[in-house]
């Protein structure tokens, strides 16, 4: 196992049968303990050597400040740049995201951005001045824009537009990384079920870092091969 900044683990491979494959054996207890590793940390194994199986190993420690010897960065930025010509970006440097507004039992399409204006006219001032700040935000990649309201938090979930789901998102369970700028990340499970929801993590994720009605949300799709999305958070002001 081989860590960014150069370290090394030896570590021994066993079979566990045909049901449960292979598993490291002799020397993870070692990798475990140098690298304060703890249940529900995210770890993605990269093979970067067949003849002696190495592995490069990146560690996401779950709702804390992550390790910077372990910062994930692919050999080859493939993901999306190779994909670049066959997918029409949800988001480019215009500031039109992919918006959500709508229940649950709505019709999850993307609203236009004078209807998304319309909307937070009739909003707080509070969340007004979240969203003058979050339209000056610029990305290259695909994204969406959420405004945080009630249902989000008493339905203990988050609807993923239409739009930004049918294009990017494959139509399976899925377990996402969620990041913020800061570096801290979070497990969260993505559902389909008329429509498609972070579920399971949600509840954890806005009680860790304080979210609440009116705070405006975008995520920025990061990373295809372990589906990574990076959050930019503008709060509502406090009254």
């Amino acid at each position: 196992l081989l860590a960014a900044d150069g370290r090394e683990w030896a570590v021994g491979i066993v079979s566990r049968g045909p049901r449960e494959g292979l598993g490291f054996a002799n020397g993870w207890s070692n990798f475990v303990r140098d690298n304060h590793l703890k249940p529900g940390d995210i770890c993605i194994f990269e093979l970067i050597k067949l003849e002696d199986i190495k592995l490069r190993i990146s560690v996401f420690h779950l709702s804390l400040e992550r390790t910077p010897d372990f910062e994930y960065k692919p050999r080859r930025k493939r993901s999306l740049m190779e994909t670049k010509g066959e997918i029409d970006d949800v988001n480019k440097t215009d500031g039109n995201y992919d918006e959500e507004f709508s229940r649950e039992d709505e019709d999850m399409e993307p609203i236009s951005g004078k209807k998304f204006s319309a909307a937070l006219s009739r909003a707080s001032e509070q969340s007004q001045n979240a969203y003058i700040e979050a339209k000056k935000f610029r990305t290259n990649n695909p994204s969406f824009i959420i405004v945080l309201r009630p249902y989000h938090f008493s339905q203990k979930k988050l609807c993923v537009p239409t739009k930004f789901k049918n294009k990017y998102v494959p139509r399976t369970p899925l377990d996402v990384i969620v990041q913020l700028p800061d570096g801290r990340a979070w497990h969260l499970e993505m559902k389909w079920r008329d429509g498609l929801y972070f579920q399971k993590g949600w509840q954890r994720f806005y009680e860790d870092n304080d979210l609440k009605e009116g705070d405006i949300c975008i995520f920025e799709l990061i990373e295809t091969r372990f589906f990574s999305l990076k959050l930019t958070l503008f709060p509502a002001k406090s009254t």
